[in-house]
C-alpha cells in the first residue's frame, strides 16, 4: 500500500509540471476542449456528453479515483504533448525563500537547468521547511526522471508504473498464405528502481534493447 501511495504521489508531482505548479483539478480547467477530448479518448473514457464541463468533471473524477496505470497514461499524454498550461495567478516568490535556496545551491554541484528546476519545485514551500537534505533528495529525483526520459527517447517507448518498458512492435503474421504486419504494444520484464537508478545510462539502453529483442 505504501509503495502504491508513493507512486500515486509521484504522478501528482509530475502533473504539476504541465499546470505551472497547480494540481490536476485546477490545471485541467485551462486545457482546451479539443485536447480534453483527445485525452478522454486516449485513456479509454466514453462520456455521456462531450461538452467541456462534462469532460472536466469526468477527467477530475477519473484522476481522483484512478489506479496507477491510469494516472501513468494521463501523465504520459501530457508528457507527449509537451505543453505547459500557465497559471493565471500572479506568483510573487519570496526573496527570503529564493535567497535560502540559492545559498544551499552554492554548496551543491548543479547545472543552471537543475537550479531552475529546484527553485520551481520549492516555489510554494515555506522557507523554514527548505533544507539541504530536501534539495538533495529533489535533485536526485529530478536527475532520475531526466535519465528515464532520455532512455525512453533512445529506446522508443516508455516505462509504465511498474517500471516495465512498454513499446510498440511490428509483428508479422502468416495466415492462409497471406502475410501481414500488425503493431502490438509489448512490455519487457520490470527493472528494479535500484538498477535503473545506479546503472549507467548507456548500459541501461543496451539492456532494454536486448530485452525488447527477446520478446
Amino acid at each position: 500500500m505504501a509503495k502504491k501511495k508513493k507512486k500515486l504521489s509521484r504522478f501528482n508531482a509530475s502533473i504539476r509540471r504541465f499546470f505551472d505548479g497547480d494540481g490536476f483539478d485546477e490545471g485541467i480547467e485551462r486545457v482546451d476542449t479539443g485536447t480534453l477530448t483527445e485525452l478522454a479518448q486516449a485513456v479509454g473514457l466514453f462520456p455521456e456528453s462531450w461538452e467541456r464541463e462534462a469532460l472536466i468533471r469526468l477527467l477530475r473524477r477519473t484522476w481522483s479515483d484512478a489506479d496507477i496505470d491510469t494516472r501513468a497514461d494521463i501523465t504520459a499524454f501530457f508528457t507527449a504533448e509537451g505543453r505547459i498550461y500557465p497559471s493565471p495567478r500572479t506568483k510573487e516568490p519570496s526573496r527570503e525563500r529564493s535567497d535560502k535556496i540559492n545559498a544551499i545551491l552554492e554548496t551543491m554541484d548543479v547545472t543552471p537547468e537543475e537550479a531552475r528546476a529546484l527553485h520551481n519545485a520549492f516555489i510554494e514551500v515555506r522557507t523554514k521547511k527548505i533544507t539541504p537534505q530536501k534539495l538533495e533528495a529533489k535533485l536526485a529525483h529530478y536527475r532520475f526522471e531526466q535519465k528515464r526520459t532520455r532512455i525512453e527517447k533512445a529506446c522508443e517507448g516508455r516505462f509504465d508504473a511498474g517500471d516495465r518498458f512498454e513499446f510498440n512492435a511490428v509483428l508479422s503474421y502468416s495466415i492462409f498464405g497471406e502475410t501481414f504486419n500488425k503493431i502490438h504494444p509489448l512490455k519487457t520484464p520490470a527493472f528494479s528502481f535500484t538498477y535503473l537508478n545506479d546503472t549507467e545510462e548507456t548500459e541501461l539502453i543496451d539492456e532494454i534493447q536486448k530485452a525488447k529483442a527477446a520478446l
